[in-house]
């Protein structure tokens, strides 16, 4: 195809615009070349273009000043969606949601979401993207920073999450960046966003794969409600001492390390310390467990293309993510304490305390930052049982008992090393392992369903994509019964009694 604009030069950028390409837009930026290359690529699709807003309808109003609240789900306060809730996949848990003042639900009726509802990060870098699931909460509200969007009944709002997130609309919401301290897409410009409009068929083929990613997290959600039901009956939970408790007796015998901060010494971590280390099955610490424990390295050289330098932000839901990990260069000089192998343990140690990952065969080329604490164990086997301990409610206090630092908490490798393990016993460990590692597989294939519904949308512009055999029903996309079969979900594993 015939360009109809002129790069005069790459450094710097100079390009030569016909009258006839300029929009209301004059800033240089706006007519670099990648973004008109992009727009062209659009256009010889061979498929209609049509304006965001003629597919669904435009409702939030833009409010940047409300804060979320840590305060529960009430009478007076209701759930508040942000951009950060959301993951790449496009999930959000909604039981972990912040709230806000029951009275912008009157305030700001149109942020309210429904299920169905297309939700669009539209400051920052804008990628976020999240079709509103049926088990959202009543009233539960929108952030000024994701734009809610009602699509009709003659798209896929499946297919339109993929279109807009794949990578040639991500070039598009660069284009409409503006403000030149915090980017953002002002409504009228996230309305008038080209969406390539294929034949429902493909439409549906497309949206089918990121329905399957919801259905296979929803599934990893459920398994994971099963295996800590399964670890509060082991462990019979306890009911948390209220925080209101200013005062606290212990026994001598308990004051085992340096710390005389109250802090360390409040009810709620003193009651689930004694009730671990006195379970009737015994304990172990983690120091009687691990052949080596060290902390990651330090690096800042990053690369385009390099081996994944896993940080805090790489961890979620017990699984690391080596994808969108910062690379850095195959540095002969790194220290082995920054190298991981395949059941490994990673705990982070500063920021976000709480959260711990094993490493899988897939995740053993990369590095860790300094932020991770790395343990070995003598028995590998029980990475996946020692992991779900530290993520779970038991874990998480017991690792918030021994931070320090008054600005950023961080963890020290001789406190983490006393914390008590609850001996469970071989079976219910080996089985709280298989459940989890099936969640992980769960989880794994939501990734790729995404990630191969934004290829088809990539595809489908280049004209790459089997068009004719979906349309005439030859390709078809995967199915339920066909995932569960590939990652073998219908071999059940039977709790042990």
């Amino acid at each position: 195809m015939q360009t109809a604009y002129t790069v005069v030069s790459e450094k710097p950028v100079e390009v030569w615009i016909p009258g006839k390409l300029l929009e209301d837009r004059l800033d240089a930026e706006f007519y670099q070349p990648v973004y008109l290359r992009t727009v062209e690529a659009l256009k010889s699709a061979g498929f209609p273009l049509r304006p965001l807003q003629k597919l669904s309808s435009y409702k939030s109003r833009v409010y940047w000043g409300i804060k979320g609240l840590d305060e529960p789900i009430s009478s007076t306060h209701i759930p508040y969606i942000r951009p950060n809730e959301a993951t790449d996949d496009g999930w959000i848990e909604y039981d972990d949601l912040t709230t806000i003042e029951r009275h912008w639900a009157n305030d700001m009726p149109g942020a309210l979401v429904q299920p169905g509802d297309l939700l669009v990060e539209v400051k920052g870098n804008a990628r976020k993207v999240h079709v509103v699931r049926e088990d959202v909460p009543s009233l539960t509200f929108v952030s000024g920073s994701m734009y809610r969007f009602v699509p009709k009944n003659d798209v896929d709002v499946h297919y339109l999450w993929a279109y807009l997130t794949s990578q040639t609309c991500q070039t598009l919401k660069e284009r409409l960046m503006s403000n030149s301290i915090i980017k953002w897409i002002n409504p009228d410009d996230i309305c008038q966003m080209s969406v390539l409009v294929p034949p429902r068929p493909l439409q549906t083929y497309i949206g089918a794969k990121v329905r399957l990613a919801e259905q296979c997290r929803r599934n990893g959600r459920e398994l994971d409600q099963e295996t800590e039901g399964f670890f509060d009956r082991i462990l019979k939970r306890l009911s948390p001492t209220s925080n209101s408790v200013q005062t606290n007796a212990i026994e001598p015998s308990e004051i085992v390390t340096e710390r005389l901060d109250a802090k360390f010494y409040q009810s709620i971590y003193i009651d689930i310390e004694r009730y671990i280390v006195t379970h009737p099955e015994g304990y172990k610490t983690i120091g009687e467990l691990v052949s080596s424990i060290s902390n990651g390295v330090e690096y800042r050289d990053f690369v385009a293309d390099g081996i994944p330098y896993l940080t805090v932000g790489n961890i979620r839901d017990g699984r690391l993510d080596l994808e969108n990990a910062p690379k850095i260069p195959n540095d002969p000089s790194i220290p082995e304490r920054g190298k991981i192998k395949a059941n490994d343990i990673l705990i982070v140690r500063t920021g976000s305390i709480g959260q711990s990952a094993f490493v899988r065969i897939d995740d053993s080329e990369a590095i860790i930052s300094s932020h991770f604490i790395r343990l070995r164990l003598k028995q590998p086997q029980q990475a996946p049982w020692i992991v779900f301990f530290l993520n779970s409610w038991a874990g998480k206090l017991l690792q918030e008992r021994i931070t320090y630092g008054a600005v950023q908490p961080q963890i020290g490798q001789e406190l983490l090393m006393g914390l008590p393990i609850p001996n469970i016993g071989a079976d219910n460990s080996k089985y709280i392992s298989a459940i989890v590692q099936k969640q992980y597989m769960l989880f794994d294939k939501a990734t790729k369903l995404t990630k191969a519904a934004k290829a088809d949308v990539e595809a489908l512009i280049e004209g790459r994509l089997d068009v004719a055999g979906i349309m005439d029903g030859r390709l078809q996309p995967p199915t339920w019964p066909s995932i569960q079969q590939e990652l073998s979900l219908t071999k059940s594993v039977s709790e042990p009694v």
